[in-house]
């Protein structure tokens, strides 16, 4: 008789990787003001949800960060890095910064200092889930004299799957909304990360 394999390390896994779907489809098509509603009940979700367990626990972390932004008007690609640590197995602080060669003449940085909430289950079922929240900026054309700074808010959310205890690949989604000439406007941005966990 062949013994029955143990499949429920795989049911977090699908609802992260349906998350994480559903969301970058419904990216182009959610309003400006229906975007931050949306990411921020998935972040009340996580929070809500933000049990830990310390055997699998990790308090830095750092990476590279390959990343996707899109706003009214285009898609940019961009590579950046992330340094997180974690204060408990449930919560921590990070700052990510990605750069966006746009162009010859246009390019832009755009960072972001946020809190990290984590329901950690990666020791049962090899993922966890997380919201991320914090302020952040952007600056255009870096490497031009004529440089300006926009200030905004970073919002959003993923899942990290460990390939071994000190390595991890994470993705996000999240809406960083950055406010200019009385208005404020959406980068939605899709990124994943490489992380070493020490």
């Amino acid at each position: 008789m062949k013994p029955t394999p143990d499949t429920r390390h795989l049911k977090p896994r699908l609802l992260g990787v349906a998350l994480v779907f559903l969301l970058s489809q419904r990216r182009g098509r959610i309003s400006r003001g229906g975007s931050g509603w949306l990411l921020g009940v998935a972040l009340v979700f996580l929070l809500s949800q933000a049990g830990a367990a310390a055997a699998d626990f990790r308090s830095s972390e750092a990476g590279v960060v390959f990343s996707t932004t899109g706003f009214e008007g285009g898609t940019e690609a961009g590579v950046g890095g992330r340094f997180l640590h974690n204060y408990t197995p449930a919560t921590g602080f990070e700052f990510q910064a990605a750069y966006y060669p746009v162009d010859k003449s246009v390019s832009f940085l755009q960072g972001s200092f946020q809190l990290k909430v984590t329901h950690r289950i990666e020791e049962r079922h090899r993922v966890n889930y997380f919201g991320v929240l914090g302020p952040g900026l952007i600056l255009f054309d870096p490497e031009s004299g004529g440089t300006s700074t926009r200030f905004g808010l970073n919002v959003g959310g993923g899942i990290e799957m460990p390939l071994r205890p000190d390595v991890a690949v994470r993705a996000d989604l999240s809406d960083f909304v950055f406010f200019s000439d009385g208005g404020s406007f959406h980068n939605f941005d899709f990124k994943v990360a490489l992380m070493y966990r020490w």
